[in-house]
């Protein structure tokens, strides 16, 4: 699977993007080594792959950072930024194995045409429906829009660890997951978007999300509680 949208190569990002990227790689991967792991539902992932159904994954922006390594392998396209600091996301994107496309901040339909683009060949797709800017925990309507366009399944992930470092003066209360804690990844079941969806029937379809995202959330929360 290759991008449409042609993602800059990690050798053409800024010296700074593919030294941070490195890092930012590096230590996930020797925090995520001491991590004692559940998960849930990534059989759910395996079958949609298995039987060839397009889905796109939402999670929280908050919770990114933990996310990384634990879907490494997978034939995941994520979105992210145009920016300095999507730039960076991308090169950690391209370590992992995952392939990115770099979306314009503020270009709207522009923007959304071009994840339309890379999702449309992407069995499996990933992004922050409340990113890159927030608000904090709003569910923006591109991922149904998206879904219902393509005929891509939505499905809600979310993270849970036990103890982590929460970057409070950020927008997004970034989680930074430690050494040797518990981590609890949960999957929910595929929603089904309808095709076609028309604009007066969006925000029902968003609020549902972000009501199952939020209670993924707490039933992450419960799981690491319990390991």
């Amino acid at each position: 699977m290759r991008d449409p949208t042609k993602a800059s190569p990690s050798q053409r990002r800024s010296y700074h993007a593919r030294t941070w990227g490195w890092v930012g790689v590096r230590a996930l991967r020797i925090l995520t080594a001491t991590w004692s792991e559940h998960h849930e539902g990534l059989h759910l992932l395996d079958e949609l792959l298995e039987n060839k159904r397009p889905h796109i994954m939402t999670f929280w922006h908050r919770k990114f950072v933990t996310l990384f390594p634990l879907l490494q392998g997978r034939p995941v396209c994520v979105a992210t930024a145009a920016s300095p600091p999507g730039d960076i996301i991308a090169d950690m994107c391209d370590r992992f194995g995952y392939l990115s496309v770099q979306i314009p901040d503020h270009g709207r339909d522009h923007s959304l045409n071009l994840m339309g683009k890379a999702f449309a060949h992407a069995d499996q797709a990933s992004m922050a429906v409340d990113g890159p800017h927030g608000p904090y925990h709003a569910v923006k309507q591109g991922a149904i829009q998206l879904a219902s366009e393509l005929g891509h399944l939505i499905v809600p992930v979310s993270v849970a660890t036990r103890r982590n470092i929460v970057l409070s003066h950020r927008w997004d209360q970034l989680e930074i997951p430690v050494a040797f804690t518990r981590v609890s990844l949960v999957i929910g079941d595929p929603i089904n978007i309808p095709a076609n969806l028309s604009q007066d029937k969006l925000p029902s379809w968003t609020k549902r999300l972000h009501d199952v995202l939020e209670e993924l959330d707490e039933r992450a929360e419960r799981k690491v509680r319990e390991l």
